[in-house]
């Protein structure tokens, strides 16, 4: 019974290292949305700083003018291919997180299995040694009589 609470533990070290490696990923891909919606927040902020200049009409020569607009379209389109990165990162995450949960409940699973092999085993020692003291009580006992 001990080989198999052995064996049991090993396979419960896999499982745990499994999912702290799983762990690790989704905390740097977490990582790197956060880094994304940052990038995304300042594209943001760029474009209406530039924005608010262009409004003002700080520029007055039709070419510079031209060149702005030109200038607040491009940052548009960033903008645009930034969300959409953001948009399928975030379901990456959920798929991610969800592999990651599966793989903490099987985790769970086999530490409770490994509780249970052991409390068998714990029960199944003190069965034997309260059985080995019986033995030695009924056998000093007879002794007495003799």
């Amino acid at each position: 019974m001990k080989r198999d609470a052995k064996r049991l533990d090993i396979v419960k070290q896999v499982f745990a290292k499994r999912e702290q490696v799983l762990a690790k990923e989704v905390g740097q891909f977490q990582l790197q949305l956060d880094q994304a919606v940052q990038q995304l927040r300042q594209l943001r902020d760029h474009r209406d700083r530039q924005g608010a200049a262009l409004r003002a009409g700080l520029s007055t020569d039709p070419g510079r003018l031209q060149n702005q607009q030109a200038f607040q379209q491009r940052l548009n389109d960033a903008i645009g291919q930034q969300e959409m990165l953001i948009k399928r990162a975030e379901i990456e995450r959920a798929e991610l997180r969800q592999r990651w949960l599966a793989r903490r409940r099987k985790t769970l699973s086999v530490e409770k299995l490994c509780e249970l092999r052991f409390d068998e085993e714990l029960n199944l020692e003190s069965a034997r040694e309260q059985k080995l003291q019986d033995e030695t009580a009924g056998r000093s006992g007879f002794k007495d009589f003799d």
